[in-house]
């Protein structure tokens, strides 16, 4: 329970991280 608490932030951090990702390289698809 206190490991998953704690990851917690850094796992949503990392989540909204890798959509930002997934958008650009849409982005990128559609662009080409």
């Amino acid at each position: 329970m206190r490991v998953a608490v704690s990851n917690s932030g850094p796992l949503i951090h990392l989540t909204l991280a890798g959509l930002l990702d997934l958008v650009f390289e849409l982005y990128d698809l559609i662009l080409i």
